[in-house]
C-alpha cells in the first residue's frame, strides 16, 4: 500500500542517515552539516540538497523554509508590524525587533 511505501522510504532514509552516538547528532550524508534533531537534518537536505522551495501564493516569490514564508506573508501581504515603542523602527518580525532594541536601547 501507499502507506507501506512511505514508512518503507522513512526507514531507509533514517537508516541511511548516520546518527553520532556521543552527541547523538544526525549527520548529512552530501556535506557536514549535522543536527541535534532528524526534523532539522530533513529541512536542511530539502533546502540545500533537493532544491525545495516554498512558494508565496501572493507575489510568486520562493523561500528555503516554511518559517521564512510565513514571515514574509506576514509582513509583505497581511501588514502585521513590530514598532519599537522607543523610536521610529518597524521590524519585520518580533526577533528583529528584539535585536534592534538590545543593540540601540539597551546596548551591547
Amino acid at each position: 500500500t501507499n502507506q507501506e511505501t512511505i514508512q518503507s522510504k522513512l526507514k531507509q532514509e533514517i537508516e541511511q542517515t548516520s546518527v553520532d552516538q556521543k552527541t547523538a547528532k544526525f549527520q548529512c550524508d552530501q556535506c557536514e552539516y549535522s543536527a541535534v534533531l532528524y526534523n532539522n537534518l530533513k529541512r536542511h537536505k530539502e533546502a540545500k540538497h533537493e532544491g525545495v522551495r516554498y512558494v508565496c501564493d501572493h507575489c510568486e516569490d520562493r523561500f528555503k523554509s516554511v518559517r521564512i514564508l510565513k514571515i514574509h506573508i506576514e509582513a509583505k501581504h497581511e501588514g502585521v508590524q513590530h514598532p519599537c515603542d522607543q523610536c521610529d523602527y518597524i521590524g519585520a518580525t518580533s526577533k528583529n525587533l528584539l535585536m534592534h532594541r538590545k543593540i540601540n536601547h539597551e546596548g551591547f
